[in-house]
């Protein structure tokens, strides 16, 4: 049970962090549309943010369901 709570623990935290990261990325994109990061666009960043917050979202629920 032990490594399944911290299993879960590890993929609420780092939801969180998608989150806070989606916030920051959408005010960014609010003040400077045309900004990119690392060569990619806001746009494209957020994109892959939801995939990434889905894909976490889905091993919580696979994790909670074993």
């Amino acid at each position: 049970m032990a490594p399944k709570l911290a299993s879960i623990l590890n993929y609420l935290i780092s939801t969180g962090v998608f989150i806070y990261l989606l916030f920051f990325i959408k005010n960014k994109s609010a003040q400077n549309p045309s900004m990119k990061i690392g060569g990619l666009s806001l746009k494209t960043l957020s994109v892959l943010m939801y995939i990434g917050l889905t894909i976490n979202i889905g091993l919580i629920i696979w994790k909670l369901l074993q």
